[in-house]
């Protein structure tokens, strides 16, 4: 186990929740700030193809929930695209590396 990639990645984790919770209304802005978090994500702990994981999150965790959306489940107070932020792809894409670097934290797998 490796503690302090696992404090690290909550660290940024709760970082990401906050700084959403402020700027969800300015996109631009928000996706300015998702890429600087996976940025420094990525300059502590940086992850074999993680550009290629970033993008495969974005993709696959907007897509997921645009089906939800669609069902009825939520909605977003400001789509701008298919009925969701513009900012959403940045934030699955950053959850998806966040979320295998703190798995790798508990594994103690060496990156």
């Amino acid at each position: 186990m490796n503690n302090k990639k696992i404090i690290l990645t909550i660290i940024i984790s709760m970082a990401t929740i906050s700084l959403v919770a402020l700027f969800w209304k300015n996109s631009l802005l928000m996706v300015l700030i998702l890429i600087i978090l996976s940025l420094f994500k990525h300059s502590i702990f940086p992850l074999k193809r993680e550009f290629l994981l970033f993008v495969l999150g974005g993709i696959f965790g907007t897509l997921g929930e645009s089906i939800v959306i669609v069902s009825g489940a939520w909605t977003y107070a400001q789509p701008h695209l298919f009925n969701f932020p513009v900012w959403l792809p940045f934030l699955w894409g950053l959850a998806g590396i966040t979320g295998l670097s703190f798995y790798e934290g508990l594994m103690g797998d060496k990156s």
